[in-house]
């Protein structure tokens, strides 16, 4: 559960029409899903390399669990196993961090990326 969602609950929200109106708020839908997310990091010219979680996705990012220490603003490579069609590789930049979630924006997305996810995204649509 993001973050801030969850603390707009333990102010007394009121669940589903709060849940609506925070997602509203996004530029893209979040779509629930749990896929396994291979990482490459570079530090000080040395490349590290990570296998973590992710537990939604959206056109423009994904939320990732990762037993790992990343920071704000660090680039990352990521390879995900997307539910629906073959694995893709994507540019990533952590946007912020609570514990071991991160939120990973997608960045300089090609074309053939950009069509996959809003492939996947609209399968998952159609399950919600």
């Amino acid at each position: 559960m993001d973050s801030t969602y969850a603390n707009l609950m333990a102010l007394g929200g009121n669940g589903l029409a709060d849940e609506r109106a925070f997602q509203e708020k996004r530029r893209w839908p979040r779509f629930r899903v749990t896929m396994r997310a291979w990482l490459r990091v570079s530090r000080n010219g040395i490349e590290h390399a990570a296998t973590g979680t992710c537990y939604d996705i959206s056109e423009g990012g994904t939320r990732l669990f990762l037993a790992s220490e990343l920071h704000p603003g660090e680039e990352l490579r990521m390879k995900l196993a997307l539910p629906y069609g073959s694995p893709i590789e994507i540019l990533g930049v952590v946007r912020n961090r609570n514990r071991y979630e991160y939120g990973v924006e997608f960045v300089d997305v090609n074309s053939e990326e950009r069509a996959n996810l809003l492939r996947n995204c609209t399968a998952l649509a159609l399950l919600m």
